[in-house]
């Protein structure tokens, strides 16, 4: 049975391990929970972390919706968050729980 995939434009800071062993499917990542918020409740601190490259200067640039996801990760003992539109929240909330894929363009 075959994972499903979280996908990443490109490889980011906040990720606890590089792209290539984060991929590794002897390396599982858990998606612990989706959290619908308001922007406005996310710090720009949280932002600049979460969305800032690791290998390029600068940030990925978020939707301007006015409500967002956060997805709670868990990667070998890691926890780690990603930032998403709500487009696919009811594929996201299907997966927790679940060991998911994770690919990070490089």
């Amino acid at each position: 049975m075959s994972l499903a995939t979280i996908k990443f434009a490109a490889e980011y800071r906040k990720m606890p391990f590089s792209a290539e062993e984060i991929e590794d499917p002897n390396w599982p990542t858990k998606l612990l929970a989706v959290l619908r918020v308001a922007r406005e409740q996310l710090s720009e601190e949280f932002i600049e972390w979460d969305t800032a490259y690791r290998w390029d200067s600068g940030n990925f640039k978020l939707p301007d919706d006015k409500e967002l996801l956060v997805l709670l990760l868990l990667t070998r003992g890691h926890l780690w968050t990603t930032i998403r539109s709500t487009e696919k929240e009811a594929f996201y909330r299907s997966q927790v729980g679940k060991n998911v894929g994770i690919i990070a363009r490089r």
